[in-house]
């Protein structure tokens, strides 16, 4: 809150920015993810980039858990992102990149966002503005805003990417977004195939382990949505027999990470209604 220490700096290194006003981020309908190309102008600003001794920057969200160490997979000229199926341009959307992004077609567009992202510190220092502005300006056009929608902030990355001639090596495999539901072929290999999970689906399952439909809170329940206001209590119970292998992977994650904070992380959430 308003760039303020969020009492884990002492666990791992942070730098803190604010986030934008209620009353700023209401013209732009609430719309809150655009926070993070906010972040890193600010990191830029102060400095934050003269801190890192690396050359190279990770960017990563918080649901994101690193599965094996991660290369670096960018160059000094070339990112390195992952393929996002419901980003590919196509020239229907020429007439937007003409309004916003003159001379960019929409070949010149990878199907790529801003997370998780390897990337040069001097590209991500001339991209970073760019990027915001960019967001900014298509939230505000209402037939940008529609067309773009709840990933119109990942557009603004990848056009003004685009823009600069920035090109990425994209991977399929860079991160794995498993649930309940998930399909062998999703498992297969899992979880060495992959670099990064990414825990943004549910793990619904009955107690005997059979998955359940969309939606549905299972009597086995693991879903980041339920710690929305409080952290998960440790530690977190198995999933039932019978559940795919990436359940059995997060919530070991979780249990392990937990479990080395030791006293730091809380053993019970507090009573409901309690501060």
């Amino acid at each position: 809150e308003g760039g303020k220490p969020d009492g884990l700096e002492a666990e791992m290194p942070s730098f803190f920015v604010r986030q934008y006003t209620t009353a700023e981020i209401a013209r732009y309908g609430h719309f809150g993810v655009l926070n993070r190309p906010f972040s890193v102008v600010q990191f830029a600003d102060r400095g934050g980039f003269e801190a890192l001794q690396e050359q190279f920057v990770y960017i990563a969200e918080t649901d994101h858990v690193l599965m094996r160490p991660l290369p670096n997979l960018a160059t000094p000229d070339k990112a390195a992102a992952f393929s996002f199926g419901y980003m590919h341009c196509g020239s229907s959307h020429q007439p937007l990149l003409d309004k916003f992004a003159p001379g960019v077609t929409y070949s010149d567009v990878q199907p790529v966002g801003p997370s998780p992202l390897v990337v040069s510190k001097p590209v991500l220092r001339r991209l970073a503005p760019l990027w915001l502005n960019l967001s900014l300006a298509l939230k505000l056009d209402p037939v940008a805003d529609r067309r773009f929608g709840w990933v119109l902030e990942m557009w603004g990355y990848s056009i003004a990417s685009a823009s600069i001639g920035l090109r990425h090596q994209v991977f399929r495999d860079f991160q794995v977004e498993p649930g309940a539901l998930s399909s062998a072929a999703q498992l297969d290999g899992f979880p060495l195939r992959y670099w990064i999970f990414h825990y943004t689906y549910q793990f619904e399952y009955y107690l005997d382990g059979t998955p359940c439909q969309p939606w549905t809170i299972g009597e086995f329940s693991l879903d980041k949505r339920h710690f929305s206001a409080e952290p998960p209590p440790y530690p977190l119970p198995d999933p039932p027999p019978g559940a795919n292998k990436a359940a059995f992977f997060l919530v070991g994650a979780f249990n392990e990470a937990m479990r080395a904070l030791g006293t730091a992380w809380p053993r019970r959430q507090p009573a409901p209604g309690s501060s």
